[in-house]
């Protein structure tokens, strides 16, 4: 009889971790811990910290590099996971990569990913781009060489500054939005709020927002996913406002995304174009994922037993009675449905499982 051996990991061979980092109340937790399964990464791999603040100083991730090994493979599902400022990802990311020479999967960025040969499923020159980009929004930090929009330079009658706001659920709070857009000087009047999903744009503040834009106007949002979730209509919805309606665009969480800027001319435009078209790609990406796993949650629901739905009523002891008479041509479905305190459809459904 042969026998099954089940192997090993040999000495030196690389290891697969997993690393996340989201607040204790994050709904997304679940949803990294199961990417991380599925790439696939072992349970006892996985660090999860629940952090209070923006520090790198965490206990699992420091737990985490010290295992780390050269060749070895760290899996995050966002940037997020290793920091919450450019500086700090671009600062990790190099220490992971450089001093501990370990490789870096980002699960929904699939061009970040530093493993090399057959099992890689991005580029180099697409990684190294993408950091460059990061590091040249840190220099422009750095130097401040963000237009300043203040109410002083707005004459009663010139262009206007307008914030927009949105969330995907009404029960979501929108106040982190709401202080980012007072303190770049939007008033409050000018400020259009939609609590709901991000597919299109068919929203009534938006559409009201659209409606009032004119030439010279600026349109402030906090992120990116902010104004949609559609890579196609992102850059849709940019080239209606920034070429059609001639009005400027900043974005805060990403500098770059400014289109008041005039200093750097025609380099400018192509970093801005260039980085919208990797954020809206990224948004877009994040949805198809978000319901690929939506989707594996319940067929595998399923393949458990789970049922789905209200659940079914039970039939009444008197069922049988009332169903003879049916039969009978005694009474009606309508009647016996009626008896039975049920719709007819119902009784007619438990008459035919009873045939069946």
């Amino acid at each position: 009889m042969q026998r099954t051996v089940t192997s090993k990991k040999k000495r030196g061979e690389k290891k697969v971790y997993g690393y996340i980092c989201l607040p204790v109340e994050d709904p997304n937790r679940l949803v990294h811990l199961f990417a991380l399964r599925n790439f696939p990464v072992r349970p006892r791999n996985i660090f999860d910290d629940r952090p209070v603040g923006k520090e790198m100083g965490r206990l699992q991730y420091n737990r985490l590099t010290e295992r780390l090994k050269p060749g070895d493979i760290v899996v995050i599902q966002s940037l997020g996971c290793l920091g919450g400022e450019y500086e700090e990802i671009l600062n990790q990311w190099n220490f992971l990569t450089k001093e501990k020479k370990a490789d870096i999967v980002v699960l929904d960025i699939p061009v970040l990913d530093t493993r090399k040969g057959e099992e890689r499923s991005g580029n180099v020159p697409v990684e190294e781009l993408v950091k460059q980009l990061l590091s040249y929004v840190i220099r422009r930090e750095k130097e401040g060489r963000r237009q300043e929009y203040t109410e002083k330079s707005i004459q009663e009658e010139g262009p206007k500054i307008y914030g927009y706001i949105r969330v995907s659920a009404r029960d979501q709070c929108e106040d982190r939005q709401i202080i980012a857009l007072k303190e770049f000087c939007v008033k409050e009047e000018n400020i259009f709020m939609d609590k709901m999903s991000g597919k299109d744009f068919e929203r009534e503040q938006y559409q009201r927002l659209m409606r009032k834009l004119k030439q010279g106007d600026t349109l402030v949002i906090k992120e990116i996913d902010r104004l949609g979730r559609n890579y196609e209509e992102i850059l849709e919805q940019w080239r209606i406002i920034t070429k059609e309606k001639k009005a400027n665009i900043v974005v805060l969480d990403m500098p770059l995304l400014n289109t008041g800027k005039t200093a750097n001319g025609l380099t400018g435009t192509f970093v801005e174009d260039l980085v919208l078209q990797i954020l809206s790609y990224v948004a877009q990406i994040e949805r198809e994922n978000i319901r690929k796993r939506q989707r594996e949650g319940i067929e595998a629901a399923k393949r458990r037993g789970e049922r789905f739905g209200r659940p079914r009523k039970q039939m009444p002891p008197s069922f049988e009675r009332v169903r003879r008479e049916w039969m009978a041509h005694s009474i009606s479905s309508r009647e016996a449905a009626r008896q039975l305190g049920v719709s007819q459809n119902t009784f007619l459904r438990w008459t035919k499982e009873e045939m069946q």
